[in-house]
């Protein structure tokens, strides 16, 4: 996997840049040239059960960060949140941290202090998730309906600052009571297309 990326890293990069990428059915980016494969989803569960996964796309902000973390030596980002919203809105390629909490509408109704970290495990199989600790948010008093989730670079909840990576709208929506306990997971992949 890593030689396919450093081999086509220029490639990579100048079709990132150019929209010359395909999306697949399972909101992954197909890279036609060099055969690359990534792209992330969501996993959720009310009080341990009742799971769903959706994917996710990866945001123009996400995919340029990606590329200056890994090829240009831009310094790697140490913590990353999960944001969950309540509009029932399909994101835009074109969302940002900034433009996240307003636009999609951040469901802010739960207990934590602030946006659960993503606490990943351990690269595996090119495949990196929070499988073993799951981002868990207590609805609060009235609970409230989440459409979607998003992973971000900051903390606070309802922050316009920092980097927003990806967003995903749930195919339904997950309904919380006050006290119901939605774990969020969040895992992210890049496989050698080619035959």
């Amino acid at each position: 996997m890593f030689d396919t990326l450093m081999k086509h890293r220029t490639e990579l990069s100048r079709a990132l840049r150019n929209g010359h990428f395909e999306r697949m059915d399972g909101g992954q980016l197909l890279f036609p040239k060099s055969g690359l494969i990534a792209g992330g989803s969501f996993r959720t569960r009310i009080n341990g059960g009742d799971e769903q996964i959706d994917p996710n796309i990866l945001v123009y902000t996400g995919l340029d960060d990606i590329l200056a973390v890994y090829f240009a030596q831009s310094a790697q980002r140490t913590a990353f949140y999960i944001a969950p919203f309540s509009g029932n809105v399909s994101p835009a390629q074109s969302l940002t941290a900034a433009t996240f909490p307003a636009t999609m509408t951040e469901f802010t109704n739960y207990t934590e202090s602030a946006r659960p970290v993503w606490a990943k495990d351990p690269e595996a199989s090119q495949n990196i998730a929070n499988a073993t600790t799951p981002a868990r948010f207590t609805a609060g008093t009235g609970g409230g309906t989440v459409w979607g989730a998003a992973l971000t670079t900051a903390s606070a909840k309802s922050a316009t600052s920092g980097l927003l990576v990806c967003c995903a709208k749930f195919e339904a929506s997950r309904p919380l009571l006050a006290g119901d306990k939605l774990d969020i997971e969040y895992a992210i992949s890049a496989l050698d297309g080619t035959p």
